[in-house]
């Protein structure tokens, strides 16, 4: 057994080090108190879940407040127990991408360090550390595309039953992720009916997963805000109110439109750090057509992954910055289109994690 252990462990030391990676980066720059309103307000959830007097605001996060409850129980305060998730769900993030490197790139060694400049990117790093549910906005959208794109080369059921119930699931956590990534769903279903994949026992047994997978979260949110009626009024009313001053759609003025998307602009370019002439390079690989080492449905699915977030962000509301969660890992792995070209690639990305460090730790001293 204990061989068994060390075999396993050596096939994937690259995982290890990368979940230490995060514990070591994460741990001693916590945050020690609230990073935000929304963050008050789900620790006011803890104490008493009432979406009426936003604890927390809608649409109601009630599984990240579940798990919150339980690592509150188990640390010190509400903050800590936020945090902690949040470290350890950045981890995850860390494996993830890994994975999905791997099958973007095939490349072990290159897909490690390239997951290490990854993780090391300011918002990542900082999102990972304080008292959001932002970090899940990046765990999932990763999650969700290495199942499709598993899925999708392999046909293998296991990766499409994983969406689904991982799809319908992220609506505890962060319920923009049904909307955001919907496309990319439909694309996998689309794969499913075009292929002839599954018989009537597999419709039903998919169904079957995805209404659990929804119903253990949203059943208990609808008991709570005291049914269908008080929980789509309390809702409506928050995004009628928060479209209102920066969507056309809602009666914004253009300017506010173009204000959101000026905003947006500046966002993705400091999420995107180092990573941005790696991006802006990218389609000069793709068109090259020697150059080109990327399957067209990957590039599909990087595509339904980033377009529906920009439309969203820049046409109806952009909250918060920790927003653009959602397409970081696509507009990362864009970018290593053009990295894996790059003569001595990993001396490159090494570096990018040393100079993201700088960055993050030289950002805020006193912090």
């Amino acid at each position: 057994m204990i061989s068994n252990i060390l075999r396993s462990a050596r096939a994937n030391w690259h995982e290890i080090f990368l979940i230490l990676f995060v514990f070591a980066t994460r741990i001693p720059f916590q945050t020690h108190y609230l990073y935000t309103w929304d963050s008050v307000q789900f620790a006011l959830a803890l104490e008493k879940f009432d979406l009426a007097t936003h604890q927390p605001h809608p649409p109601g996060y009630i599984l990240y407040i579940a798990l919150g409850k339980i690592a509150a129980a188990l640390s010190a305060d509400a903050n800590a127990g936020f945090v902690a998730i949040s470290i350890l769900a950045a981890a995850v993030c860390g494996i993830l991408f890994y994975r999905l490197a791997k099958v973007f790139f095939r490349d072990t060694v290159f897909s490690f360090v390239f997951a290490l400049a990854f993780l090391s990117l300011p918002a990542v790093w900082f999102y990972g550390e304080v008292a959001t549910a932002y970090i899940f906005d990046l765990l999932f959208s990763l999650a969700f595309a290495l199942c499709a794109v598993r899925f999708y080369e392999t046909s293998d059921k296991k990766y499409l039953g994983s969406f689904v119930f991982l799809y319908f699931l992220s609506g505890g956590i962060r319920q923009s992720l049904l909307v955001l990534f919907a496309p990319l769903f439909l694309f996998v279903i689309g794969a499913v009916i075009a292929r002839r994949l599954c018989t009537r026992k597999d419709i039903v047994i998919g169904a079957l997963l995805g209404l659990g997978a929804f119903g253990v979260w949203f059943a208990p949110l609808l008991v709570l805000a005291g049914g269908w009626g008080p929980y789509t009024h309390i809702t409506d009313l928050l995004l009628s109110r928060s479209a209102q001053t920066t969507s056309i759609f809602a009666g914004a003025p253009w300017s506010a439109t173009l204000s959101q998307i000026k905003l947006l602009t500046k966002i993705l370019i400091a999420a995107g750090s180092s990573f941005l002439i790696f991006i802006a390079l990218a389609p000069l690989f793709l068109v090259h057509s020697r150059m080109r080492t990327i399957p067209a449905h990957h590039l599909w699915i990087l595509a339904l992954w980033i377009a529906p977030s920009l439309v969203v962000y820049g046409l109806l509301h952009l909250g918060q910055a920790g927003y653009v969660m959602t397409i970081l890992g696509a507009l990362a792995l864009l970018g290593g289109i053009a990295i894996v070209h790059v003569p001595y690639r990993t001396v490159l990305l090494v570096a990018l994690v040393i100079f993201h460090s700088v960055i993050f730790l030289g950002a805020a001293p006193n912090a």
